[in-house]
Order: structure tokens, then C-alpha cells, then sequence
């Protein structure tokens, strides 16, 4: 049984906070939770972690979090990206265990948890499935 790598690119642009004017951008203002969007695994899955990889700037606080079919990924989800005049787009990554993808429609939304605004700029999504 051989596996395969598959993935789904998502552009967010989007404003999670409490004051729209806070950022001086052109993204949607969210507020507490961004857009949900859903992505296809049309194959079996091959029970091995994935991984998400997302660009956001602006953000102060680590306690935002980031959700996989409404299910909140272990650990630190979103990490800082500076203050003041550091607050620069930045790339991070997270893992998704396995248990939380399924074969079938899947989602990925982003939360923001504490007193931060801050921007969502793309995010993809990889997984491993069972080459058939």
C-alpha cells in the first residue's frame, strides 16, 4: 500500500478582532471567527499526521486558536508575529493529528481568543491518503 501527499490552498484575507479601524487594511472585518472553509479528501486516509501552513500578521497574543472540523489543534495554534512596527505577514505551521481529518468533507476556520486584532492572509492544508 503506497500513500500520496494532497493539499488545498485557501485565501482567507481576513480581519479577526474588536475594532475594524484597528488595522488599517482592506481585508473583511470577522470579528471572532474567520469564513469556515471546507476542503475534499476523496481517498482513504493514510492514519498519519497533516499539517497546516498559514500566513497572518499582526498578531500580539498566542491564545488564538486554529480549527479543524470545529475541533481546536493541541498546543499553540497561531503564533506571534511582532509589535509595534515588527508586525509583518509571517508563514507558520502547525500539525493536524490524524484523528481529526476524516475521508469526506472537512473544514478549517480560525478563532481568536483575548484582546488582539489581527490579519489572516492564506492558509493550506496537507494530509497523506492511500494512493489507490
Amino acid at each position: 500500500m503506497s500513500a500520496r501527499a494532497d493539499f488545498q490552498v485557501f485565501t482567507f484575507n481576513e480581519h479577526l478582532g474588536d475594532n475594524q479601524g484597528d488595522i488599517d487594511t482592506d481585508f473583511d472585518f470577522k470579528g471572532q471567527r474567520s469564513s469556515k472553509r471546507t476542503f475534499q479528501i476523496n481517498q482513504t486516509l493514510f492514519e498519519v499526521d497533516g499539517y497546516v501552513s498559514y500566513q497572518v500578521s499582526h498578531v500580539d497574543e498566542l491564545a488564538h486558536e486554529i480549527l479543524i472540523n470545529d475541533q481546536p489543534l493541541p498546543a499553540v495554534d497561531v503564533f506571534r508575529t511582532g509589535q509595534g512596527d515588527h508586525t509583518g505577514l509571517q508563514t507558520h505551521t502547525d500539525v493536524i493529528p490524524a484523528r481529526f481529518l476524516k475521508t469526506g468533507a472537512n473544514t478549517i476556520q480560525f478563532e481568536r481568543h483575548g484582546g488582539d486584532n489581527f490579519l489572516i492572509h492564506h492558509a493550506i492544508v496537507h494530509w497523506r491518503e492511500i494512493d489507490p
